[in-house]
Parts: structure tokens; C-alpha cells; sequence
């Protein structure tokens, strides 16, 4: 693991100057179904991709955080076991003032009763699919993570990172504040977990700048040995453009864990040929619908033609000598 060195930052906006593009506490929504269907807009506006309705529910916790998003991810280690609620933010985030380059992120975990190997939490995507930024709980570690997109020096090319943060362990049935920003303009990703704040500054890696958010996503991914399911919840999210975070100056030791295998596809949405970008050699790569079946199977190849798929959302899981990714698409 390469250690790397973070100066802490709060990750408090200034609210007097802050564009709200989401704000979601559940408590105005049906209990039950967040969606009727797989491929139809749900409550509030939220879409849903993987798995089937029943894991994407509204229900009342029982204290004082009222009505909740419980998302339940499933005991494998496929596409099908993967859970994303999101929403479009592309047209909000273009309409805010010039000067609000930062986006804020913040929102609580419920911990639920942690079983297998997964992650709980929210990403960034870019309009390729691509991850900028995100944070997660691990149920098998019991701590928090980080997501970035970041540039080896002398490199071109962005990979997103598993981020080690600090070793608190959270315990069942808890819940978590956390928080992350990106900043567009100076490439700047921060967090927060609890009371803890931090920037993220490394040497010999650079943050992705000029990226412009398009997609926000509570996501529930599995993890290495997953084998069995697990059920945990998200609320009180408030997404914001600011101009600005306060700063204060301290240290504090982290890990990069793991890469993500970076990968994006184009163009998207995509009437015929998609293309997959990567420095790394392509191994497969698949085509997944809403259900989770595959429904189509390229070999070694950077371009794959789904003319033939009919319209509508799916998933392509891509492995690559560097590892395994998946992109959201849309066929025309």
C-alpha cells in the first residue's frame, strides 16, 4: 500500500452562497417501492439500475430520522448484486453561477446489521460514466473510504482509487455523517466522517481537474468474497455548488488501497459502435440490462456494437489488465 499525506480541510460550504442541486430526506415519499419499475422514474424523481424494485426501499426507521432509503445488495459478485439510486445532475450543475466550482456532498450511513463483503455510500460520475469522487462504508472492515479520480505525474490518463481514511471502526446499527467535495477548478478532492475532515494532497498524484459532474448515485457495490446479502440505508442528502470551503491546517496518514480499473466509453448515449477507452488491454467485456442478465459478450476488443440491443439503459462490466469496471450507458 503507498502511504500518502492529507492536510485536513472542513468540509463546510458557505452556505449564504450555495446552489442546492439535491436535497432528499425521504420523509415526503410512500413507504414501500422507491420505483414501480426497474426502468421507470421513482419517487422524487430517483432511478434506480441492478437488482429488482423490493431492494430499494422507503421505510420508517423508527427514530428521529423518520423515513429512509434501504438499499439491499445482493450475495454475489456480479453486476447483479450491484445497486445504484440516482439522479441526472448534469443540467443543474451547468445552470450554477460561474464561480461555484466546488461540489458538496453530504449525507448519513445507516451501518444496519453488516454481512458480507460490501460498500455503502454515494460517486460522482462524469458524462461517460467515469468516477470523479465518493466515500463509502466498508461492512467488512467497518470503516469508512474515499473514492478519486487521480493523475500519476508524467501520466495522462485518471484512475479512480480506493481511499483508506481513518481507522475508526463504525459498529451496526449506527449512523454516519459523511461528506465529500469536489473542486472543478483547482482539482481538489475533500472529505468528512463524523468530526474528521480532510483534503486530500499527494505526492506524485494530482486530482482530475475540468471534470464536470453529471450523475450522483447512492451505490452499493460488492466487494472481494462477497457471499451474502446486506442491507444498509442512506439520508439527509444535500448536494451543493459553493464557491468555497473553510481550511484549516493539521496532517494525517492514509492508504491508497486499491485501484479502480479506469475506463470510459463513448459516445453515450450510443446508436451503434461503443468505444472503450483505457491504456490497459481490454480481456472482456460484457452487457448487462436493468434485471442483471447479460445479454451480450464481446471479446478482447476497445469497440463493441450493440445496434442491435433495444433502447433503453444497460450496464457494460469491462476487464482490463488493470483490473474491473462498469459504466452506466444508454442505447438510442
Amino acid at each position: 500500500m503507498k502511504k500518502l499525506l492529507f492536510s485536513a480541510a472542513l468540509l463546510t460550504a458557505t452556505i449564504a452562497s450555495a446552489q442546492v442541486l439535491i436535497t432528499e430526506t425521504f420523509d415526503d415519499m410512500k413507504p414501500g417501492n422507491l420505483t414501480e419499475g426497474m426502468t421507470l422514474a421513482g419517487q422524487n424523481g430517483w432511478n434506480v439500475y441492478s437488482g429488482s424494485v423490493a431492494d430499494y426501499q422507503i421505510m420508517d426507521t423508527g427514530d428521529d430520522h423518520g423515513k429512509t432509503l434501504f438499499l439491499t445488495g445482493g450475495a454475489g459478485t456480479t453486476i447483479a448484486d450491484i445497486r445504484w439510486a440516482f439522479k441526472d445532475i448534469e443540467a443543474s450543475w451547468a445552470a450554477r453561477d460561474n464561480d461555484k466550482n466546488i461540489l458538496v456532498g453530504q449525507f448519513e450511513i445507516y451501518t444496519g446489521k453488516p454481512t458480507g463483503s460490501h460498500r455503502l455510500g454515494a460517486v460522482l460520475y462524469d458524462s461517460k460514466g467515469s468516477t470523479i469522487a465518493g466515500i463509502t462504508y466498508d461492512t467488512k472492515a467497518k470503516t469508512v473510504r474515499g473514492l478519486a479520480s487521480l493523475v500519476k505525474d508524467g501520466d495522462t490518463q485518471a484512475t479512480a482509487y480506493n481511499i483508506g481514511l481513518w481507522s475508526d471502526q463504525f459498529p451496526e446499527d449506527t449512523w454516519i455523517k459523511v461528506g465529500f467535495s469536489y473542486n472543478k477548478t483547482d482539482g481538489e478532492i475533500a472529505y468528512r466522517v463524523g468530526d474528521k475532515q480532510t483534503l486530500l494532497q499527494i505526492d506524485g498524484y494530482s486530482v482530475a481537474k475540468d471534470i464536470d459532474p453529471a450523475e450522483f448515485d447512492f451505490f452499493l457495490p460488492y466487494s472481494t468474497g462477497n457471499n451474502a446479502k446486506y442491507t444498509g440505508a442512506v439520508d439527509n442528502l444535500k448536494l451543493q455548488a459553493v464557491d468555497k470551503l473553510e481550511t484549516f491546517l493539521s496532517t494525517a496518514t492514509a492508504t491508497i488501497e486499491s485501484a479502480v480499473a479506469e475506463v470510459s466509453v463513448f459516445p453515450n448515449p450510443v446508436t451503434d459502435v461503443l468505444n472503450i477507452r483505457t491504456a490497459d488491454k481490454v480481456l472482456s467485456a460484457k452487457v448487462f440490462d436493468a434485471s442483471g442478465k447479460a445479454v451480450q459478450t464481446a471479446a478482447a476488443s476497445k469497440t463493441l456494437n450493440v445496434s442491435k440491443l433495444p433502447k433503453g439503459a444497460y450496464i457494460l462490466k469491462v476487464e482490463t489488465s488493470g483490473g474491473l469496471s462498469t459504466h452506466k450507458f444508454i442505447k438510442k
